[in-house]
């Protein structure tokens, strides 16, 4: 049974799950929790293995530029990965907060444009 875990993690769970996390303390927490479980598990990740959690805005691109800068090569990475991903993947299941585009200090121009494009929506309240 060990065997079949250790084959089905790297072959068909890991090629599957995605994340993306604006925020560096949730980023690194969601690593350490779903490492410390696959551990639990029984798995131990090879030498060039990762999660799939990417440093990055589910909701925009990588930004113009942002590539060019050579002290952020790591979040430069990250964003590239994670724009891959968001153009390339099919996302079958989505959690996490939906953007508050009426009180939002990341309403984006994707956001402005969706609620622009869909005015039945009211903005989400929290109150």
């Amino acid at each position: 049974m060990a065997d079949a875990w250790t084959a089905y993690v790297p072959e068909k769970l890991l090629p599957r799950v995605f994340g993306f996390e604006l925020l560096m303390a949730p980023y690194t927490v969601a690593h350490l929790k779903l490492s410390m479980l696959l551990q639990q598990l029984g798995y131990d990740f090879g030498k060039d293995e990762r999660l799939r959690i990417y440093l990055t805005n589910a909701l925009d691109e990588l930004p113009a530029g942002q590539a060019t800068l050579p002290f952020t090569s790591f979040i430069v990475d990250e964003g590239i990965q994670a724009r891959a991903v968001k153009q390339d993947k099919p996302v079958m299941v989505v959690l996490g907060s939906p953007p508050y585009s009426g009180h939002s200090a990341n309403a984006s121009w994707k956001i402005s444009k969706e609620n622009g494009r869909n005015k039945k929506n009211k903005p989400l309240s929290v109150d």
